[in-house]
C-alpha cells in the first residue's frame, strides 16, 4: 500500500497529460497565425494554462511538505509508543484529528500524543480529547509539555482516576493553577506525594488539590502543614482509631470551636508543625473549601469516589 507521502507525489508529480495539453496548444496557435484575433485568443488561452500550472505546482510543493510532516509525526509516534499495525493506525488517525483542531505543530502535537498514549493508556477519542486538553493547559499556564504530562499522568494513576474522567481532571488541575498562581507541575507532584496521607485523612483528587493550591498561593509551608497532618494521622494509629476520616473531622471540628487550643495541636503533632497545622484549620482551610467549590465548578470535574468530608468542606465556606 502506497504510503501517504507517495501518494502525494504521484498526484503532485503526474503532470504529463498537462504537458501534452500545451504541447497540443503549441501546435494549434501555429495553423491559425494569420488571424491575429485567433492568435491573441489563443494566446489568452495558453497563459492561462501556463497559470494554472505554475498554481498547481505551488499547490503540488504544498502537498508534499504536508504529507512529509504526517510521515514525521508517524514516525515520531511509533518511535515513541512503540506502536504497530492497528495500534499504529489508529494513533495516526487521533493525531490527524487533533492536528486539525489546534493550533500547536505537528513536532508538539505528536509528542505529546505519544506521550500520553504511553502514560495514560487512553484510545480513540479519550486520547484525543486529553491530548487537546494538554496543549491547551500547557499554552494557557505557560508550562512544558514534557514536564507535566508524566506528572499529571502520574497523579491520576496515584488518584485511581478512570481514562474517562481524566480530561475533566487535567481541567481542573488548569482551573486550580489559575486561581493560585500555582504551576500545574508543582500541584500534580505535591498532590501524588501527599496522596496517601490524605485519602486516609478523607480527602479527595479536587479537595486535596485545592488545598494544596491555597496553601501555595497563600504562602503557607506546605511541607510543615502536610508534616503536621501525617504526624495526626500517625496518632490516630498509635491510639487505636480504625476510622482516621472521622478523627481527623472531630478535630479540625474541634480547633474551629476552641475546644482543641493551639497548645493542644502543638502538643500533638509537634511544636514546629503545629504552629502551621492550627493556622491552616482555622484560616486557610475555609479558604480552600470557598475556592474548591469555584473550581470544580469551573472545570466540571466530577469526584472519583463518595467522600464524607465533602460535606464538610462545602459546609465550611464562609
Amino acid at each position: 500500500m502506497a504510503s501517504l507521502f507517495e501518494l502525494f507525489v504521484k498526484i503532485s508529480g503526474d503532470n504529463s497529460s498537462f504537458k501534452k495539453s500545451v504541447k497540443d496548444s503549441q501546435a494549434d496557435l501555429a495553423q491559425f497565425e494569420t488571424t491575429a484575433e485567433a492568435t491573441a485568443s489563443r494566446m489568452a488561452v495558453i497563459g492561462t494554462k501556463l497559470m494554472g500550472a505554475i498554481g498547481f505546482a505551488s499547490i503540488g510543493a504544498g502537498a508534499i511538505a504536508a504529507a512529509s510532516k504526517f510521515n514525521e509525526a508517524s514516525v515520531a509516534i511509533q518511535n515513541a509508543t512503540g506502536a504497530t499495525g492497528e495500534r499504529l493506525d489508529s494513533l495516526n488517525k487521533s493525531f490527524t484529528a487533533v492536528y486539525k483542531s489546534v493550533d500547536e505543530s505537528s513536532g508538539e502535537v505528536s509528542k505529546t500524543l505519544a506521550l500520553l498514549a504511553t502514560r495514560s493508556q487512553a484510545t480513540g477519542k479519550e486520547l484525543e480529547e486529553l491530548t487537546r486538553k494538554t496543549l491547551n493547559l500547557a499554552k494557557t499556564q505557560k508550562e512544558d509539555v514534557v514536564a507535566i504530562v508524566p506528572l499529571v499522568t502520574r497523579a491520576f494513576g496515584d488518584w485511581s482516576i478512570a481514562t474517562n474522567k481524566q480530561g475533566a481532571a487535567m481541567d481542573y488541575f488548569r482551573a486550580v493553577s489559575q486561581a493560585t498562581g500555582s504551576s500545574v507541575a508543582s500541584l500534580a507532584e505535591t498532590v501524588v506525594y501527599a496522596g496517601a496521607p490524605l485519602r486516609q485523612l478523607g480527602y479527595n483528587f479536587e479537595q486535596s488539590t485545592a488545598l494544596i493550591g491555597k496553601f501555595q498561593k497563600e504562602g503557607v509551608n506546605t511541607e510543615l502543614v502536610l508534616g503536621g497532618m501525617k504526624a495526626a494521622l500517625q496518632k490516630f494509629a498509635k491510639d487505636g482509631v480504625t476510622d482516621t476520616a472521622a478523627a481527623w473531622q472531630e478535630f479540625v471540628a474541634g480547633v474551629r470551636s476552641g475546644n482543641i487550643t493551639l497548645q493542644d495541636v502543638m502538643k500533638e503533632v509537634g511544636a514546629k508543625r503545629g504552629v502551621d497545622l492550627y493556622k491552616a484549620i482555622t484560616e486557610w482551610q475555609p479558604r480552600a473549601a470557598k475556592m474548591w467549590t469555584a473550581s470544580r465548578r469551573s472545570s466540571q470535574f466530577s469526584p472519583t469516589r463518595s467522600n464524607p468530608w465533602s460535606r464538610d468542606i462545602i459546609s465550611s465556606s464562609p
